[in-house]
C-alpha cells in the first residue's frame, strides 16, 4: 500500500509539471477565409461522416495518464482519453455562417442544439493501444465525482471483439483531479484484473 501511495504522489508530481509547460494557446483565424475552411475548423478532420453529417468534438470529457497496478506488484503505463463527439448536417453549418457568426459565434450556437452525440475513447496499456466502446458517463454533482465505464476492443479489430472492460471514477485528491478504478483484460499480453491510478484533467461538461 506505502508503494502505491508513493507512486501515486510521483505521479501527481509529474502530471502538474507537464500540466504547467503543456499549455496550449488557440490561434485566431485570420479574417477573410472561405466558408470551406471556417467548416473545417469546426470538424477534428475536416471531413464529412458517410452520412454527410460533419463530426464535431464538443469537449474533452476526460483524459488522464497513470497506472494500472497488479497485487504481485506488476504495473503498467495507462492513458485514458474520451471525447464526446455530435453529429452535424453541413446545411446547418452553412446556414450559421450565412449570417455572419463568426466561429465562436457559430460554436455557441451548436452547444444550444440537443442533436445525436456520442463518446469515442482510447486506451494505451503499456505499449498496446485500443478502442472505448460501449461507454457511458455519470455524474454525481453533489459528491463532485464522475464515473466511466467502457469496455475495451482492440483498435484493428472489427468484430466487436471485447478484450476487457475499465471502471474509474474522478475526484478531486489533494487539490488536484485523479481517477481510481479498476479494469480488467480477458485476453492478450496484459491479461488479468488491475487496480487504476491516474491524473486527470478536470472533468468537462458530458
Amino acid at each position: 500500500m506505502e508503494r502505491v501511495k508513493r507512486m501515486f504522489l510521483c505521479m501527481v508530481v509529474v502530471a502538474a509539471l507537464l500540466l504547467s509547460i503543456a499549455v496550449a494557446v488557440p490561434h485566431p483565424m485570420q479574417k477573410g477565409k472561405a466558408m470551406n475552411n471556417e467548416a473545417k475548423m469546426l470538424s477534428p478532420s475536416g471531413e464529412p461522416s458517410s452520412n454527410g453529417a460533419l463530426r464535431v468534438p464538443i469537449r474533452v470529457v476526460h483524459s488522464g495518464h497513470g497506472f494500472a497496478l497488479k497485487e504481485d506488484d506488476e504495473f503498467h503505463v495507462l492513458r485514458v482519453h474520451i471525447t464526446r463527439v455530435r453529429h452535424l448536417q453541413p446545411m446547418y453549418i452553412r446556414g450559421l455562417m450565412a449570417k455572419g457568426l463568426n466561429i465562436k459565434e457559430i460554436r455557441a450556437e451548436i452547444e444550444k442544439q440537443r442533436g445525436q452525440y456520442f463518446y469515442r475513447g482510447y486506451l494505451r496499456l503499456g505499449e498496446k493501444h485500443y478502442r472505448l466502446v460501449n461507454m457511458s458517463v455519470d455524474a454525481d454533482v453533489q459528491e463532485g465525482t464522475r464515473v466511466f465505464n467502457a469496455d475495451i476492443a482492440d483498435r484493428l479489430d472489427s468484430t466487436g471483439s471485447i478484450a476487457g472492460h475499465i471502471s474509474i471514477a474522478v475526484m478531486r485528491y489533494e487539490g488536484l483531479w485523479a481517477g481510481d478504478g479498476n479494469l480488467s483484460m480477458d485476453e492478450g499480453e496484459y491479461t488479468g484484473e488491475y487496480r487504476v491510478l491516474l491524473t486527470a484533467l478536470p472533468p468537462g461538461p458530458r
